[in-house]
């Protein structure tokens, strides 16, 4: 199925080439939407920390949209990197902007903390377009929301 297919067919089958699946949704109309993201923090991060991570998508087709993004904590350092496959059934369109906000997810909390993102990247695989989003600072406190803008 799909482009590999067309390409290898004279070699298939190759496990490499043969991992293609076609996503749907559970019901119809069975359609979905795929996007990917990254995110990518910075020097300002604290270590040890154990975070829970939201996203509020500002986006043109409608109603924003909040995820949250990861289902087990995440511990954050600088150069750590985030990839985060979605697939939703709402359609988003153009993104405008996105709303980010970090939650302890436990541990002490005994003072300030910073979980500093340096910038997102987000794919929109429908309409193949790409957009960076950077944060208004470059020390985000942890349990702040952020408003992050194209760059």
């Amino acid at each position: 199925m799909g482009w590999n297919s067309l390409k290898y067919k004279d070699q298939l089958p190759q496990p490499a080439l043969n991992e293609v699946y076609l996503n749907t949704g559970d019901k119809k109309p069975f359609c979905v939407h795929e996007y990917l993201q990254r995110l990518y923090f910075n020097s300002n991060t604290d270590r040890n920390l154990e975070l829970n991570l939201e996203i509020e998508y500002i986006h043109s087709a409608g109603e924003p949209l909040m995820l949250k993004i990861n289902d087990d904590p995440i511990s954050p350092y600088d150069g750590f990197q985030m990839r985060t496959p979605l697939t939703l059934k709402e359609e988003l369109g153009s993104i405008n902007s996105l709303w980010v906000k970090t939650s302890f997810a436990g541990g002490l909390i005994n003072f300030t903390h910073y979980a500093s993102i340096e910038m997102i990247y987000f794919k929109h695989g429908e309409l193949q377009e790409e957009y960076l989003f950077c944060p208004p600072t470059n020390s985000m406190k942890v349990g702040e929301i952020y408003v992050f803008t194209k760059c």
